[in-house]
């Protein structure tokens, strides 16, 4: 298609040539962005969420005061994002995005339940789900954690991270997790 744009272009049909040329550019930007989606699942085949999460995380209590959540779980742990929880069910997650929304003489004073994304809108795990469906989860956004939840419990936290660090290891040992 590039070469056919090109010709088009060069017999005088420049809009022609363009064209072509945008539908062969986005063409192979689909293509290689399936092969990558290949390529990660053929990494992770049918391991679960269960094998990569971890179930040594912090979370927060729901009300708990910014301050207080600052003070005690962010700083002391370098944390992104956190589970808020109530009776170990998760009400929702809170990010430092989501923090610095609150000016800082108001910490003391502002719940996090007024800032957290309430649960309905957190996209979550079950520890049986493959990691595939987790990876889709993640998607391009900024949340580093998923929330892994059985039945209403928060159960473990599966970290962006981790994924990642998995399926660069299965790819430097050179391992088909399909097998």
């Amino acid at each position: 298609m590039v070469v056919y744009g090109v010709s088009r272009a060069l017999d005088g049909e420049a809009m022609t040539g363009l064209w072509m040329f945008l539908i062969a550019y986005f063409l192979y930007g689909a293509a290689s962005q399936a092969l990558q989606q290949e390529r990660v699942t053929a990494a992770v085949g049918s391991v679960r969420v269960a094998q990569l999460m971890t179930t040594n995380f912090r979370s927060a209590p729901a009300g708990i005061s910014i301050g207080q959540l600052i003070r005690d779980v962010v700083l002391p742990n370098n944390l992104q994002a956190i589970p808020i929880v109530a009776h170990d069910r998760l009400v929702g997650l809170v990010r430092i995005t989501d923090l610095r929304k609150v000016e800082q003489d108001q910490w003391a004073t502002t719940s996090v339940d007024a800032v957290m994304t309430p649960v309905s809108e957190v996209a979550t795990v079950t520890p049986d789900e493959q990691i595939v469906a987790a990876i889709e989860r993640f998607g391009g956004g900024d949340v580093p954690l998923l929330p892994v939840v059985d039945h209403g419990s928060l159960v473990g936290v599966l970290f962006r991270d981790a994924v990642v660090g998995y399926v660069r290891m299965q790819e430097t040992l050179g391992l088909d997790a399909r097998r």
